[in-house]
């Protein structure tokens, strides 16, 4: 199977407390039947369990992305909708809802670029508001 380097840059806060957050690992990469499909391990925190990470794209445009391990998740990222998650970290499990506001995304079988923007809501309030762009190229 062919190794990919998957660079993240993720930004995220409400108004003027934005805190980017870089980071570039190696994973696989494939296309299967209706999209595509990125796995890879991350370190989030030093000295923490890893995390097992795995991206899903799928026409037209929602992005799953799955973390298992020191923190898990499974947010699902429409643009245009709405979609509750449980997400899960040792201090315990918070409900979040994700509104999707742009998914963007050109991707071959050897690599391509995702962009995500979305807000995160608690109880009905915006808790935070995140810009992803993730780069996948052949190794």
């Amino acid at each position: 199977m062919k190794v990919f380097n998957i660079k993240t840059v993720a930004v995220q806060g409400i108004d003027d407390q934005m805190q980017e957050i870089k980071s570039s690992d190696r994973g696989t990469f494939k296309k299967i039947s209706e999209g595509y499909l990125i796995r890879y391990t991350e370190n989030i925190f030093k000295n923490a369990p890893q995390v097992f990470t795995e991206i899903s794209v799928s026409p037209p445009k929602t992005v799953t992305v799955t973390k298992d391990g020191g923190v898990r998740s499974r947010l699902i990222i429409e643009e245009g909708k709405e979609n509750t998650c449980l997400y899960s970290t040792p201090a315990g499990a918070i409900e979040l809802t994700i509104f999707g506001e742009r998914v963007n995304y050109l991707l071959t079988e050897s690599g391509g670029e995702i962009f995500l923007c979305y807000i995160i809501r608690q109880n009905g309030a915006d808790i935070s508001k995140n810009s992803v762009t993730i780069k996948i190229k052949e190794v």
